[in-house]
């Protein structure tokens, strides 16, 4: 239903229109007013802006969640739930196949260790290297040592190794006019090396000449038939073959075999009854030896062997030959950082043939402990058997006035004990050792006997065997002092006993020592040394027939370097010493002084 629109009388329009028109005038006025005004304003500050009236609606939309605040619960230690024990059926099998990684079926990898490049190759010009020093003095006592080396290829060379050492000599009796101890020895070597990643040679080949004078036979003899001064000679030359594996190989073999043959003669007589071959002897000799090691996880295994058979002719029906073998196995491992431990075991086998065969065979234990608790410190025990192979050359360069015809056998050490103790602090070395040795043939000189030389015994020594055994205790020290001064002390006490007996060993001298101050310049142009030797008194045979007094000896030496390839050398040796008695009735020659140059390249 739609209600009719209500009606107003005209007047009450009429009226409602006046009072609008009114109204509307009224606030054109006004607004005009407030125009002018801000107007005004305006001019004054422009930057006003008027806020906007006009009305909007906004919207907003969302939903309302409400949310409090809730507790969560810590875990209380001590009192969480027992582990769960899984639940395993009883038809389950567990994996049982062969381990194997991923990385087993892939195939050895081609690439090896870098070669390092050669030495020669790490600078340019030639890389031959030398040192030649020649000196001469009093007594014409002369010296020339050579030291040399030329590159054949990246991984050859060649070196050269010769010393020559000769003297007019001195009068050695007043008595007894033109009698001097002058003497002329000679050594050279001739290497030829190769050194590669896989494989190792050395060829050397070498001669040996020593002449000398047993001069005291003068003093001693009477007989006209014999030279006051006999001449003996020692020759020979020898050579070795060594091959090996190189450092690329996990497996290391050593191998190497020798020869060599040498001749002594003495001139003893002009004319007499000893038989010329009784005054020489040869000796022809044979070594080889052979080594393998090979790691076994972080230690390693290693087998060795080496042998030499010499044979003695003195021109005569009794020949002698000796021949002597050794063999080991050593397991060598390492126990943690500071521990390193060799054990294996040694087969000594001798065999002598002089006028009777005697054998003889020994098996020993070897070892070496190294325990080095810290850096500074180093304490070691070891047990390393060995056999002492006496040739001519051995012999006579450590006793040179035996008779000509010496027992020569190898010596056999099953033990060769040695325990120690190595410090270093700072500039400070210090080493303490001491040893035992047993031989059942220990090898000494003595006096020989007129059923061995027929005159002047007493200038001649011989050789006897016995079972023996040493006890030995030593040590040194070095220091190095301010301004490159460097400071040695060593001493040594042996004390040597035979088997079953009282008797002193001949020619071993319970004391030794050794002091030596050294100057090294820090340019290395300059450098010097004083040392003293000293050895203590010793008896010449068993039966104590005479001792010989003890000894000490004062040598002096320097070098200087003029440039790179000029340098000089002097020597002074037995300062304050005229009665220097090695071996009985020999004297050394007193004070001797010499001086020459050195060339290097």
């Amino acid at each position: 239903m739609i209600e009719p629109r209500m009606r107003y009388p005209n007047i009450m329009g009429r009226t409602v229109r006046i009072v609008l028109i009114a109204i509307g005038a009224l606030g054109l006025w006004s607004s005009g007013a407030v125009v002018s005004e801000v107007a005004a304003q305006d001019s004054l500050n422009s930057q006003l802006i008027l806020p906007n009236l006009t009305p909007r609606e906004v919207e907003i939309r969302g939903d309302l969640v409400i949310s409090f605040p809730s507790l969560v619960r810590q875990p209380l230690i001590g009192f969480n739930p027992p582990p769960r024990v899984p639940d395993i059926a009883p038809d389950r099998m567990p994996y049982v196949d062969e381990y194997k990684q991923s990385g087993d079926d892939l195939p050895d990898s081609p690439l090896v260790k870098p070669t390092p490049p050669p030495v020669t190759s790490l600078t340019s010009g030639d890389q031959s290297f030398g040192e030649v020093e020649a000196t001469t003095g009093n007594y014409f006592n002369r010296t020339v040592r050579i030291r040399a080396g030329f590159p054949v290829s990246e991984t050859s060379n060649i070196e050269l190794d010769v010393d020559y050492h000769g003297s007019n000599g001195n009068e050695v009796f007043s008595s007894i006019p033109d009698v001097v101890n002058d003497y002329d020895t000679f050594e050279g070597r001739l290497d030829l090396n190769h050194s590669s990643r896989s494989f190792r040679a050395r060829a050397s080949i070498g001669g040996y000449s020593d002449a000398y004078n047993l001069y005291p036979v003068g003093s001693l003899i009477n007989a006209p038939s014999f030279n006051l001064t006999p001449d003996r000679t020692v020759n020979g030359f020898g050579g070795e073959l060594s091959l090996g594996t190189g450092t690329a190989s996990r497996v290391q073999v050593t191998s190497a075999v020798g020869f060599g043959q040498y001749v002594m003669d003495t001139d003893l007589q002009s004319s007499g009854s000893i038989p010329d071959m009784l005054l020489e002897r040869t000796e022809q000799n044979v070594t080889g030896r052979l080594g393998v090691t090979f790691p076994v996880g972080n230690a390693s295994i290693g087998l060795d062997g080496r042998g030499g058979l010499n044979r003695l002719d003195s021109g005569d029906a009794d020949e002698a030959e000796n021949s002597h073998i050794s063999g080991g196995l050593k397991y060598r491992t390492l126990i943690g950082n500071s521990v390193e431990l060799s054990l294996g075991a040694r087969i000594l086998a001798i065999s002598i043939t002089e006028g009777s065969t005697r054998d003889a065979s020994y098996v020993a234990p070897s070892f070496r402990l190294t325990l080095s608790p810290n850096p500074w410190v180093d304490v070691y025990a070891s047990n390393d058997p060995m056999i002492e192979n006496n040739t001519i050359t051995t012999v006579t360069r450590s006793n040179p006035y035996v008779i000509d015809q010496p027992a020569l056998e190898p010596v056999v050490y099953p033990i060769n004990a040695e325990t120690g103790v190595k410090i270093y602090s700072g500039p400070i070395r210090v080493v303490g050792r001491a040893g035992y040795q047993v031989s059942p043939n220990f090898k000494y000189f003595r006096r020989a006997t007129t059923a061995e030389i027929s005159e002047a015994v007493e200038a001649f020594s011989a050789i006897s065997y016995s079972d023996a055994s040493i006890l030995s205790g030593g040590g040194d020290i070095s220091i190095a002092l301010p301004g490159r001064l460097s400071f040695t002390l060593g001493g040594k006490y042996r004390y040597a006993q035979f088997e079953n007996s009282d008797d002193p060993v001949p020619y071993v001298a319970p004391i030794t020592g050794r002091v030596s101050l050294a100057y090294n310049d820090p340019n290395s142009r300059f450098a010097a040394e004083i040392a003293s030797d000293y050895t203590g008194k010793r008896f010449v045979d068993r039966s104590k027939s005479n001792e010989l007094h003890g000894y000490s000896s004062l040598n002096l030496s320097a070098i200087y370097n003029v440039n790179s390839h000029l340098g000089i050398a002097a020597r002074v040796n037995n300062v304050f010493s005229d009665d220097l008695e090695s071996w009985e009735n020999y004297l050394q020659s007193p004070v001797r002084v010499a001086a020459g140059l050195r060339l290097l390249w």
